[in-house]
């Protein structure tokens, strides 16, 4: 029931009547943050029984949604004013309590997502009398959104797919074509030597190919971060020769200080492949594909038109020489589904999921277009300004000497594992090999002496490389991990948890040099003085 002060008038008892059987939730909180009063729905979001709320503090009930939502019904309180679209997101959960909350008898329950609005309450002589909290659970929705922008990607993938079948094949041809004429003649040195240089260079290709496929069919990692958005431009550009039809040329004027954004570099990449797609689409003729990257701030005003909070924000336009667009098709060409070429050649996603993903982002994007005179989109993204944090150096611990570091490795491929043992002992290490973390566990407990490293596969046949990098150290606490994935997604995880990672396919030089990295890190670098030049750095 409402409190009795709702009661008695007839505009009272509807009022009554609309809020308790509302599908969004409604709860009242006093000026001391504990609940007064909730309807049936923020019961059913909070999991708790309508009855069971009453004097409990909001953070009781909401906590796990969101942990400072007491401190944002301070701020109304104190301000006076409403908060709106605040995030609310409940992890996912297992067992009965779980099942209680979702509907579900038993199993786990996904996570679930909400938007809440506060707003404050005066009495109407003037005084504060508490707040009021509304919740919308959009679980569905953010569900929906996320297949949605993850079907779409089948139109980009698809545009290289052919495309990297087809230069797979042409270095698999290239790796044997030198074998053969390595098992034919090997005994001329310098002919051995260039044709294991061009096997060699070939599997390097083959490895940037894989890399960049991957890139495109990965799913939002979820582990955002401040990216350099040239970095990712840079590594599609140099698909874009490959990509595009041979009428189409390209274009790219990248702004030397870009600032850095806050994003997911898959939900990025997604976002530039989409606009090229379209780009493509958009020049049956052929024409001029430019990608330009650039800072700005929008005043109040331009920010109003392009219906953003004004501030500053890194751009990222795509603009195309190609048919262009009337105004009707250009209201639309934001709208799921819409598409002005035919259902087997396109999904109507792809402007759609650009729009989404930059609004995900508290960004946006603009359009502008004519008939015959081509379209450029605008995506804007908020810049952040990263901080150099002072911190003490840690100390560094002595590394241990050549010849007497001892080397975990698991990997479940057999051949590669046994040459990575064969390079590894070249290089002084003493290796224990396992091809699965069963049997890296029992090496490990066996051993009796001391472990330096675990050099890991991320993906092992009975274990996650990570939970076995956190098992192995509890054993052993002076462990120290180097994770190798295949996967970007899998390798930023890895980063976020405190790894350090390399990148397959990687060079054996390479793998040496971040072994010797993990075992003897360098101590940072104390921050040059303003005003002094910086050593010149290269991209990879």
């Amino acid at each position: 029931m409402l409190p009795a002060a709702a009661a008695g008038a007839p505009d009272q008892a509807y009022a009554q009547a609309a809020v308790s059987g509302a599908p969004i939730g409604v709860a009242f909180i006093g000026t001391d943050l504990r609940l007064t009063w909730v309807n049936e729905a923020f019961a059913a979001v909070s999991g708790r029984g309508a009855n069971d709320h009453a004097g409990r503090r909001l953070s009781e009930v909401l906590g796990s949604w969101h942990p400072a939502i007491e401190d944002q019904v301070r701020e109304v309180l104190q301000s006076g004013r409403p908060l709106r679209d605040v995030p609310l997101s409940s992890p996912a959960s297992s067992g009965a309590a779980s099942g209680a909350a979702s509907g579900s008898a038993s199993g786990s329950a996904p996570a679930r997502h909400g938007r809440a609005t506060i707003i404050p309450v005066h009495a109407a002589s003037g005084p504060m009398l508490g707040a009021c909290c509304v919740v919308v659970d959009v679980t569905d929705t953010v569900q929906r959104t996320e297949q949605f922008l993850q079907a779409q990607k089948l139109e980009s993938v698809g545009l290289l797919a052919n495309v990297i079948a087809h230069d797979f094949n042409n270095l698999l041809a290239v790796v044997q074509g030198y074998c053969d004429l390595l098992l034919r003649d090997a005994t001329d040195v310098a002919k051995r030597t260039k044709r294991l240089g061009e096997i060699r260079n070939a599997a390097v290709a083959a490895g940037q190919l894989s890399q960049q496929l991957l890139a495109l069919s990965r799913r939002n990692t979820g582990l955002l971060g401040p990216i350099d958005v040239n970095l990712l431009v840079r590594g599609i550009g140099r698909m874009l020769d490959r990509i595009l039809p041979a009428n189409v040329a390209h274009d790219l004027v990248l702004a030397e200080d870009l600032s850095l954004t806050f994003a997911d570099p898959g939900e990025v990449e997604q976002v530039v492949m989409n606009l090229i797609t379209n780009a493509i689409d958009a020049m049956p003729t052929g024409g001029l594909l430019t990608i330009e990257t650039a800072n700005a701030t929008l005043s109040p005003d331009a920010s109003a038109a392009e219906g953003l909070a004004a501030g500053d924000y890194v751009t990222l336009r795509v603009t195309d020489t190609g048919v262009g667009m009337d105004a009707a098709t250009k209201a639309r060409s934001f709208e799921p589904l819409f598409s002005t070429k035919s259902p087997s050649r396109a999904t109507g996603l792809g402007l759609a999921a650009v729009k989404a993903m930059a609004e995900r982002r508290r960004g946006g994007v603009s359009v502008w277009s004519e008939p015959a005179k081509g379209s450029a989109f605008t995506v804007y993204l908020p810049s952040v300004h990263a901080r150099p944090t002072a911190t003490s150096p840690a100390p560094v611990d002595q590394p241990p000497r050549a010849g007497e570091t001892t080397i975990l490795l698991v990997e479940d491929h057999a051949a590669l594992r046994q040459a990575l043992v064969t390079v590894l002992e070249d290089a002084g290490y003493v290796v224990l090999e396992a091809g699965a973390g069963g049997e890296a566990q029992r090496a490990a407990a066996e051993h009796p002496g001391p472990i330096d490293l675990l050099l890991s596969d991320i993906e092992l046949p009975d274990a996650d490389g990570m939970e076995l990098a956190e098992q192995l150290r509890a054993l052993r606490p002076g462990l120290r991990v180097l994770i190798a994935s295949g996967f970007g997604e899998q390798a930023l995880e890895a980063k976020h948890r405190g790894y350090a990672t390399i990148g397959k396919p990687f060079a054996m030089s390479e793998l040496v040099d971040a072994i010797q990295a993990v075992l003897s890190p360098a101590t940072p670098a104390a921050p040059a003085p303003p005003g002094a030049p910086r050593a010149a750095g290269h991209v990879h």
